[in-house]
């Protein structure tokens, strides 16, 4: 025989998550939440974003955040990945759009430029 769910049974379970979350074998619960959290601290901080962009910057920047987080912890750079998560999180995108400007006004070509002189001259 089943066991008796009640609705309040099943939105707890929902609104905590961690039986979801315990369904992936190998999911760390801390790592999700805290890039989560910190997945929603980006979104928060840049109101300049449209709905759609602001969507894909969260699931982008959850997706850093626990990758980075389970990163650090397995070559033992910190020891607790939730707040590891957050912090990557919430700083990842902001480094990725920096570089993507760079790369677009052709700040980085020139900076390779520096550091490798030499190669054929156009000037001619």
């Amino acid at each position: 025989m089943a066991e008796p769910t009640t609705t309040s049974t099943v939105g707890m379970t929902t609104l905590f998550g961690f039986s979801a979350i315990g369904v992936l074998s190998s999911a760390h619960p801390t790592a999700i939440w805290g890039a989560l959290i910190g997945a929603f601290i980006y979104i928060l901080a840049t109101p300049e974003h449209n709905p759609f962009k602001k969507a894909m910057c969260l699931l982008a920047a959850w997706a850093f955040g626990y990758y980075i987080a389970l990163e650090a912890i397995s070559r033992k750079l910190a020891q607790t990945e939730g707040a590891i998560a957050g912090l990557a999180a919430a700083l990842c995108l902001p480094i990725v759009f920096g570089l993507i400007n760079i790369i677009r006004s052709g700040e980085a070509w020139k900076a390779i430029k520096k550091i490798l002189p030499g190669g054929r001259n156009n000037d001619n």
